[in-house]
Formats: C-alpha cells, sequence, structure tokens
C-alpha cells in the first residue's frame, strides 16, 4: 500500500484546524469525500447553536476570528467525519468544551467509533472513562483507542496496520 493511498483513507481532527477564507459551510465541507447533510453532525457536536446565531453563511477567516477554540475544533471534527474516512485521527476533541458539549462530542465519536478507526490522543478522563485505554478488536477490527499522549498515534496506528494487513503493513510502516 503506498502512503499515498494510505493518506486517502485517515481523517484529521487536530486542535487547530485549518480554516480558509470563506463561509462556515464552506469550511465544514473541506473534507471532502461524503456529500452528506452535515445538519446531524453540526447537532451531535453541539454547533447548532452558533449556526442557528450566525448561519451557515458565516464569513470565516484563517485565524477563526470570532470562535472559540472549542467551535474551531469542533468544525474540524466535523469536517473530519463528514469525510467518509475510515480512520480518523483526533487530537483533544473535547479539549474547551464545557461538560454538556464533550459529552455530546464523546457521544458523536464514539458512534462514529462503531464502524471506523478512531485514535484520539487525550488528556480527557471523561473520554478515557469509556474503557477505551486500549485499543480494541472486535471481529478482527479495530474500532477505537484512545491515548494520554500525542506520540501514541503512529504506534496505535502502526499495531492496527499490521494486525489487518500483516505483509503490507510491515512494508509501508
Amino acid at each position: 500500500v503506498a502512503p499515498v493511498s494510505l493518506v486517502e483513507r485517515v481523517g484529521w481532527a487536530g486542535q487547530k484546524p485549518l480554516l480558509l477564507p470563506g463561509t462556515l459551510e464552506d469550511n465544514l465541507k473541506l473534507g471532502g469525500g461524503v456529500d452528506a447533510d452535515l445538519l446531524p453532525l453540526i447537532e451531535a457536536c453541539g454547533l447548532s447553536d452558533l449556526v442557528r446565531e450566525r448561519g451557515l453563511d458565516l464569513a470565516i477567516d484563517p485565524r477563526g476570528s470570532g470562535l472559540s477554540g472549542g467551535e474551531r475544533r469542533r468544525i474540524g471534527l466535523v469536517r473530519a467525519i463528514a469525510s467518509g474516512r475510515p480512520i480518523l485521527l483526533l487530537d483533544e476533541p473535547t479539549a474547551d468544551l464545557d461538560a454538556v458539549t464533550a459529552r455530546k462530542v464523546i457521544d458523536l465519536i464514539a458512534r462514529t467509533a462503531r464502524d471506523r478507526l478512531v485514535i484520539a490522543a487525550t488528556h480527557d478522563a471523561r473520554l478515557v472513562a469509556r474503557n477505551w485505554g486500549q485499543m480494541s478488536m472486535r471481529s478482527r477490527t479495530p474500532w477505537f483507542a484512545a491515548s494520554p499522549c500525542r506520540g501514541h498515534w503512529l504506534a496505535a496506528l502502526r499495531r492496527w496496520w499490521l494486525a489487518c494487513s500483516p505483509g503490507y503493513g510491515r512494508a509501508l510502516l
């Protein structure tokens, strides 16, 4: 498997997501892939108040001026999930969120992890409390890994890749 092929399968939601000049809707759709209705994801991520108050046509600049850190991070999360990519890497997905919104995000991540590999680096005890402290295998399909340290992502992805396709994984990683 060529590295480019792996990149096409990975969605990324970092602490400081890329925002481009345009509208909120444009930025939510940057992940490409699935052209799905974003409203259920917006609701599940706790961004519905932002959309209701300021609209999907809200002007966004590269710094995300006027948005909180949590709102910017959730824009990246919606974008990553909406991409439909089978592997999601999440960096501190619940940071800067109040307890209610964090619970929504954790529930969304859990639903997403039912059919995709989700690797999340987090310091959030609520996320780790879901007993996702180690990679889980269900029918030879890993579904979630949470790490308290960003440096563990590559190792977790490597373990997953080796478990699912030993020959290809050794050549790639």
